[in-house]
């Protein structure tokens, strides 16, 4: 049955290539075997006939192809997935678009996702670690029940990477911390002070987020939303 589910999904997926945006991705170091361009509206669009096929979704996830592991993580329940293959999808991330789709779309959906975030974060996987960051900040804006000890419960390796050389997680840690700041004001203090600290060290990298976070969070509006 899903042979002919992921037949179909490539006839519909093939009938909107897009070339440039192949290009485009090329050029940022963003490479898969098999990729059309499909912009998001359109994969979300075609995800929406599968919700929630657990089935379909495993074998999706297990091909090099972007438009089947995009589509993989809008169509996988997040309420019967198993940490276990979670933790599988975090470990195998191999680009920063997945990173970031694999987080907004179902990562941070996962009841109990936060309760591993201090595992996946020690994946040897700079790609994995983005994900990580992507969900934190997810996390931050959209669950109000988790308490300030859980975010500052990650600033340790907040700190420890942020003398990192990839860019791209060089933004996905500031995104996390910039979030993290914008959810309270005990947390505002907290993260304008860890960012004055990671500004500190003698790296551009943590210099760069030190900027962008504090830049953000001691700007009057934010700061005005606490009072």
């Amino acid at each position: 049955m899903n042979d002919e589910l992921i037949k179909s999904l490539r006839k519909k997926i093939r009938t909107r290539d897009n070339g440039p945006a192949v290009d485009a991705m090329q050029k940022l170091g963003i490479k898969y075997s098999v990729n059309h361009g499909v912009s998001y509206n359109e994969i979300k669009n075609i995800a929406e006939q599968f919700k929630y096929n657990h089935e379909l979704a495993i074998e999706l996830w297990k091909h090099n192809n972007r438009e089947f592991k995009i589509i993989a993580t809008h169509i996988e329940n997040p309420n019967t997935v198993t940490i276990e293959q979670i933790t599988n999808w975090v470990e195998s991330v191999e680009n920063t678009e997945i990173a970031e789709q694999l987080s907004i779309n179902l990562l941070w959906k996962i009841k109990t996702a936060k309760d591993y975030i201090h595992k996946w974060i020690k994946i040897n996987n700079k790609y994995s670690k983005k994900a990580v960051f992507v969900l934190i900040a997810q996390l931050a804006m959209r669950d109000k029940l988790i308490s300030d000890k859980e975010f500052l419960s990650y600033f340790n390796f907040i700190y420890d990477l942020s003398t990192t050389d990839n860019i791209f997680l060089k933004k996905s840690i500031s995104l996390a911390l910039r979030k993290i700041g914008r959810r309270n004001k005990n947390l505002n203090q907290k993260a304008i002070e860890l960012a004055k600290k990671i500004g500190e060290q003698n790296n551009k990298s943590a210099k760069w987020i030190s900027h962008d976070v504090l830049l953000e969070l001691t700007d009057e509006i934010i700061k005005s939303m606490f009072n």
